[in-house]
Parts: structure tokens; C-alpha cells; sequence
């Protein structure tokens, strides 16, 4: 259960700062996936803590150069 817990979390965070990166503001975000604003605000920190970056221009600039 757990390792599939840690999937669906990973692709949830993607899926998060993908649409992030997109444009989409929290609540926006939040709306489309069905999930409050205050989780999508927890799960960008997270993204970005281990991104070791401080905004959305950063995200969507480390993002790209992954999907290289």
C-alpha cells in the first residue's frame, strides 16, 4: 500500500505543478482537481522545496529543462 500511496502522491504533486507552471493560480488549480487551495499552496511548497526554487517562473523553467 504504501509505495502505491508514494505514486499517487508524486503524480498529484506533478499534476499540480504542471498546471502551475501553466498559469492556473491555487484556486484555480484547487477547482479543476477537486482538492482545497490550502493542499495545492502544501504540495507547491514541497515541489519547491525539493526544487530548490522560490517562485512559478523558476517551476515552470525547471520543468522545461526536465522534460528535455
Amino acid at each position: 500500500y504504501r509505495e502505491n500511496d508514494a505514486l499517487e502522491n508524486l503524480k498529484k504533486a506533478l499534476e499540480i505543478a504542471l498546471l502551475a507552471a501553466e498559469g492556473m493560480n491555487n484556486a484555480e488549480i484547487a477547482g479543476s482537481l477537486f482538492i482545497s487551495p490550502n493542499t495545492v499552496k502544501t504540495v507547491l511548497k514541497s515541489v519547491f522545496a525539493k526544487l530548490n526554487i522560490s517562485s512559478r517562473e523558476l517551476l515552470n523553467a525547471r520543468l522545461d529543462a526536465l522534460s528535455e
